[in-house]
């Protein structure tokens, strides 16, 4: 299963601050091919995330996920996870952020997720995605 079709998403630890919200929805941001962003949008439709893969800001980046983690998300084969940022566009897009610092891991086989927190300071919550 791709994350280029609508998901459903269940979180087995939610996203900080969203405690009460499991359920959502993974969509492509739109249907142009070249379009990186994808909506997390909650089951009740109250809330919507941002998300962009941190690869496209920091080839380097790799979060390590322990066995709890893993098991968490059910994951037996590291090929079905993806790995999102969430991203906050304000008003002047050239103060555009990606979190790098809690990504938003998914298991693309089954739709659980989870919200690793980080303890790497090599990674920032307002991590800036255009270098102007």
């Amino acid at each position: 299963m791709e994350t280029d079709k609508p998901m459903d998403i269940t979180f087995k630890r939610e996203i900080y601050g969203f405690e009460n919200i499991k359920e959502y929805t993974l969509t492509k941001a739109s249907e142009s091919a070249d379009n990186p962003f994808r909506f997390l949008k909650a089951s009740d439709g109250n809330v919507c995330f941002i998300l962009l893969d941190p690869k496209m800001i920091d080839r380097s980046y790799d979060p390590v996920l322990d066995d709890k983690e893993m098991k968490s998300l059910e994951l037996k084969d590291p090929a079905d996870m993806r790995i999102y940022g969430i991203v906050v566009i304000p008003n002047d897009i050239k103060m555009m952020t990606i979190n790098l610092r809690s990504p938003i891991i998914i298991n693309i086989e089954n739709g659980n997720a989870i919200q690793l927190i980080l303890e790497d300071d090599r990674y920032s919550i307002r991590h800036r995605i255009l270098g102007c």
